[in-house]
């Protein structure tokens, strides 16, 4: 019987101390736990709380940690776009090519895009346009400066702008 006892003694001591070390790796792992979330709510970014997530994905505080965590990207996103409407307005107030390239290079992806490559657009037509007008203009100036308008193979040309020349001014 006296063995029995100690056989049941030890036993029920092996499975006390099983419990005590069980009690003591769940006391160890809420710890660990709460000191990661601790370092990542003192740090609050949003790379703290994916690590966090990531090493206690069900963890004590994963609801808390991903609430902030998407409160923090959320106020991210808003900050973006108010330096995106911010920068579109400078560009717009300055109303310069540079200032609509400088905001493209800025924000290649912002809300403004399309506007601004418009924009682009038609300063780039209307410096086309002006440089065709200037062309054409000096090309009539030359032809009617100095030597009566006559057919081009009747015409007098100065020593100063040989025929040569006046071949290649249109272009």
């Amino acid at each position: 019987i006296r063995r029995t006892e100690n056989g049941a003694n030890d036993y029920i001591q092996k499975k006390e101390e099983a419990i005590r070390l069980k009690a003591q790796q769940e006391r160890l792992r809420k710890k660990r736990d709460d000191n990661a979330f601790g370092r990542a709510k003192s740090s609050n970014t949003i790379y703290a709380y994916e690590k966090y997530l990531e090493r206690y994905p069900s963890g004590r505080h994963a609801k808390e940690a991903q609430k902030r965590m998407d409160e923090l990207k959320s106020a991210i996103q808003l900050e973006n776009k108010i330096q995106d409407d911010v920068a579109f307005e400078i560009a717009s107030s300055k109303n310069t090519l540079s200032s609509y390239q400088e905001y493209l290079q800025k924000f290649p992806y912002g809300l403004h895009v399309a506007e601004a490559n418009a924009k682009i657009r038609t300063f780039k037509e209307k410096v086309i346009r002006e440089t065709k007008e200037k062309i054409e203009l000096v090309h009539i100036k030359f032809f009617e400066s100095g030597v009566k308008a006559q057919p081009v193979g009747q015409r007098q040309f100065s020593t100063r702008f040989s025929k040569e020349t006046t071949r290649y001014v249109h272009t």
